[in-house]
């Protein structure tokens, strides 16, 4: 699966990339949002190992995919979309080397894949969580067209040193996807 955009190309993620997405998932600047890492090698492999596995399933419920950029192939970060039991919902989430950052490069992917969601899939509705502090997550989902849905308050350890955090909800259902 290739996903082509005016910059990107969203592809399947490979072996290859290890190094990569290590260098990101290893980092606490990188995933002080999210509910896993910093990642050991062996963490980011078994990840790795795990979401190419799962990329081969029939019927498939789970993409996790590299952000390359179209002019050099070069890997930026990675994004997924997880689907329901149903296959009619997705939930997508996105993670970019802090050298990519506030570059536009999520929104572009993020856009591709709800695009590929609802319109290859056949999803209904598209869903994607975030820490409320992490305020460049949830403006992607704004720019997206996203609404916010819920404000969970003290729901969610990201960082088991953090405590409890707040968790934002925001969805999107197909006929209000602007393409």
């Amino acid at each position: 699966m290739n996903l082509t955009t005016k910059r990107l190309i969203i592809r399947e993620m490979q072996f290859t990339d290890l190094e990569t997405i290590h260098r990101y998932a290893s980092d606490l600047e990188h995933v002080k949002f999210m509910t896993w890492g910093p990642n050991t090698l062996e963490e980011t492999k078994h990840f790795l190992n795990d979401a190419i596995e799962k990329n081969q399933a029939i019927p498939r419920k789970s993409y996790d995919l590299a952000i390359t950029r179209k002019e050099d192939g070069q890997m930026l970060g990675g994004i997924g979309i997880y689907l329901n039991d149903a296959m009619n919902e997705a939930m997508i989430g996105w993670i970019i080397h802090k050298d990519y950052w506030n570059q536009g490069y999520v929104t572009e992917a993020a856009f591709a894949l709800l695009d590929y969601g609802f319109h290859t899939l056949g999803l209904r509705r598209m869903t994607a969580t975030c820490d409320a502090e992490n305020t460049a997550s949830w403006r992607v989902m704004e720019k997206l067209g996203m609404r916010k849905e819920a404000h969970f308050v003290k729901s969610r350890i990201y960082r088991e040193s953090m405590g409890y955090r707040d968790e934002l909800h925001y969805a999107i259902l197909k006929d209000e996807f602007l393409y």
